[in-house]
């Protein structure tokens, strides 16, 4: 039987292939040419369109900011004596993401983010107090993804360098032993270990006043840190002080900051130096003396400046009672702040100067040529004014008055009826022009913060009745602060009124250039005539009459004491202010000082038995730190002590 042969397939010509697959090649190359111009058209809309769109975003993403806090400007004295200064140290500073990174210490540790917490939280628990931690202990380690990590925060702001030593020297470990075999091996470590997991040590500073309560009032204090100030010279001077933050971006990963990848945006620059007009070490007499008097009296407060008679320069400045600077940011853990020790009365707080203005009124009517010194008032105790009655102090050595008396006779009593007189001569708006070129009514601008302006009302807005005339004439009626009135007391050096200077110099960290600031303003009040004849009369009031304490042995020295009472709910109180402002020495003026206790208990009130021995007591330690030579014989003289208190 014959065998069937199989049939084989024709075999599909190339004519044939090609008429068949043509039409999908077609659709596969148009599919391709399509989707490389969309690719195409895609990249010049990314590359070009939106190029600086997504160059900024990518910026955003993957650098992140970082400003860099300047080193904040010391403070010094007019001799260079350091005042403030930054003491160096680190912050702690916690990163949870860090204990999700793995031990590259100890591959074989099999530690998780709990266990690094705890640990941290262990170590940490050592040196700083519960609420520093317990945002720790609060994390829900279970909620951080890469997209959204946990912040990183500081424990502590502030760290000495022993501190942060022993947190170093603590270590972790929990891996178990190396096997004893490996340590035998060649540069096999011992025992795996790693420092306290997320937590770092970045450098730090605290602002630091080098006597805590030394000039605490005029310098004022800041945070910890020193980036806020508060008070004083701190916040007066901040933009100064603080300098210009830097700025820079670096690249991020999802761990932080990728190191060396910096990239500055924005210079640092440092702040600057302050140079003060203030002489350290008679700040630090000035203090002693007046806390001690303020204690001695159990007074409320006190307050004593000492100005350069010359050019205004505040050689010291004190208010008492008085803060540790150091210690006002941080009070201890479960108390309130102090803020009565913080006032500075030398400037915040106005009062009646009382007696101690009279010498401004007399000063305008010699200047004016209404009266001379050897004029003659005749006084009584009492005068009446229209329908009210002033009256004079007549304790002491005089019964009925002061008798008849010439303008030395008015200075070294006191005598209210005289200067009344005197203001009555004058008329209001002539007294009130002298009393603002005096400098009353007005802020000194010594750049502190707080400063009041004080109380002069201006007769063409407010009419002065006779008798606003008689009292505003011997100090009361109107307010002023303690060192309104010691810029005051400048004119009766050379006749010229000099605003205070706080600020000496100002230099420049980087340049070491150092910028001398101008002498404070100054302007004519007086002829160098009357200036001189107003220094007699003062030095009178000294050696003759209310101011016998303020003697200065080896030493002219010229003042007046003021006793003035605390008004209270629009009534004069059974409280006073005891004062003594004047002028040492007297032949070449060299110094205005104020001496001003608040309130003094104990019975003795008066300006020139409570403030006077201030005033000999500062002036003294002033012309010694000066090696002013003695201007007369050491031995004292004067009346005896009895007439001390015949003062208004």
């Amino acid at each position: 039987m014959a065998t069937r042969s199989k049939s084989r397939p024709r075999r599909e010509s190339p004519e044939e292939f090609e008429q068949r697959t043509a039409p999908r090649l077609m659709q596969v190359g148009v599919a391709l040419a399509l989707l490389h111009v969309v690719l195409l058209g895609r990249l010049v809309h990314l590359q070009i369109v939106r190029h600086k769109e997504l160059s900024a975003e990518s910026l955003t993403r993957w650098r992140a900011p970082r400003t860099i806090t300047p080193a904040r400007g010391l403070i010094y004295d007019r001799n260079g004596a350091l005042l403030v200064e930054n003491e160096p140290g680190f912050s702690v500073v916690v990163d949870p993401n860090r204990w999700f990174v793995g031990n590259s210490t100890n591959p074989l540790a099999k530690d998780l983010p709990e266990d690094r917490r705890a640990h941290a939280l262990r170590v940490l628990g050592r040196y700083f107090p519960e609420p520093a931690l317990a945002w720790i202990k609060k994390l829900d380690l279970s909620q951080r993804t890469p997209k959204h990590p946990f912040p990183t925060r500081e424990v502590a702001q502030w760290v000495p360098a022993e501190t942060i030593e022993r947190l170093r020297q603590t270590t972790v470990d929990f891996a178990p032993p190396v096997a004893k075999e490996l340590k035998k091996r060649k540069g096999a470590l011992a025992q795996p270990h790693a420092e306290l997991p997320g937590v770092s040590y970045p450098p730090s500073s605290r602002r630091v006043a080098v006597n805590g309560t030394l000039a605490s009032h005029v310098l004022g204090f800041t945070d910890q840190s020193g980036s806020t100030p508060w008070r004083g010279i701190e916040l007066s001077l901040n933009s100064s002080l603080a300098g210009d933050a830097g700025k820079v971006t670096y690249e991020v990963d999802r761990f932080g900051m990728i190191p060396g990848t910096e990239e500055v945006r924005h210079k640092l620059t440092p702040g600057s130096h302050v140079y003060l007009t203030l002489d350290a070490e008679l700040q630090h007499d000035v203090e002693q003396a007046l806390g001690t008097a303020v204690t001695r009296h159990q007074a409320e407060s006190g307050a004593a400046i000492v100005l350069d008679i010359k050019n205004g320069d505040v050689l010291a400045m004190a208010s008492a009672p008085t803060y540790n600077i150091n210690d006002a940011r941080t009070p201890k853990p479960g108390t309130k702040p102090v803020l009565a020790p913080r006032i500075n009365w030398a400037l915040e707080r106005p009062y009646e100067p009382g007696s101690t203005l009279k010498a401004m009124t007399i000063a305008a009517a010699l200047e004016e040529k209404e009266v001379t010194a050897q004029s003659l008032f005749a006084c009584n105790g009492s005068r009446k004014i229209l329908t009210n009655t002033i009256h004079c102090a007549t304790h002491g050595g005089f019964s009925h008055g002061h008798g008849t008396q010439n303008l030395g006779g008015v200075v070294s009593h006191s005598c209210n009826l005289a200067t009344a007189e005197c203001g009555a001569k004058l008329g209001s708006k002539r007294l009130y022009q002298y009393l603002t070129d005096f400098g009353m009514g007005e802020r000194t601008k010594i750049g502190l913060p707080g400063e009041e302006r004080g109380l002069l009302r201006d007769p063409e807005r407010r009419i002065w009745r006779p008798i606003d005339l008689a009292t505003i004439s011997f100090g009361q009626g109107i307010s002023v602060t303690p060192l309104q009135l010691a810029a005051a007391y400048t004119v009766f050096g050379d006749g010229r009124y000099h605003s205070p200077r706080l600020v000496r110099a100002t230099r420049n960290t980087e340049t070491k250039v150092i910028e001398e600031r101008p002498l404070s303003a100054s302007h004519r009040v007086l002829s160098e005539e009357t200036a001189a004849t107003m220094r007699t009369l003062l030095g009178g009031a000294i050696d003759e009459g209310t101011g016998l304490p303020a003697q200065i042995p080896g030493y002219t020295a010229g003042g007046k004491t003021g006793t003035a009472q605390i008004p209270e709910n629009g009534h004069y109180s059974k409280r006073f202010v005891a004062s003594f402002v004047g002028v040492a020495p007297l032949k070449d003026p060299q110094f205005v000082i104020l001496t001003l206790v608040r309130d003094p208990k104990g019975g003795d009130h008066y300006g020139g038995s409570v403030a006077g021995p201030v005033f000999k007591q500062i002036a003294e330690r002033a012309l010694l730190l000066r090696r002013t030579p003695h201007d007369r014989e050491k031995t004292l003289t004067g009346v005896k002590k009895k007439a001390v208190t015949v003062e208004a």
